[in-house]
């Protein structure tokens, strides 16, 4: 399970990278007045432009903080798996004792 989180955690920050990139390359072919985006207004492109970097800013830190709340409890299953291990031990030696003393 672990493995298809990092996967997907992977390929969404390789789907961000390539928007981002896009994102960059759009916004400066409606900069360039001799670009195939010359006819478009400049103010409504650079506004678009500023709404989607602060969305994708957002939605990068709600992602992170989903990856790592996922992180947390994945520690914690594991430590509650160790706890468990270690109570059966402490069960078994209680109810049976110790291997030292099952030889006498």
């Amino acid at each position: 399970m672990r493995f298809i989180v990092d996967l997907y955690r992977y390929i969404i920050v390789a789907f961000c990278a390539v928007a981002l990139i896009a994102g960059t390359v759009a916004l400066f072919a409606a900069l360039d007045q001799n670009g195939g985006l010359g006819a478009a207004y400049p103010g409504w492109v650079l506004a678009v432009a500023l709404a989607v970097a602060v969305s994708f800013i957002l939605n990068i830190g709600g992602l992170a903080l989903v990856v790592s709340l996922h992180d947390r409890h994945a520690d914690l299953s594991d430590t509650a798996a160790e706890m468990k291990l270690t109570l059966d031990r402490i069960a078994d030696i209680l109810a049976y004792g110790t291997d030292k003393e099952r030889e006498q």
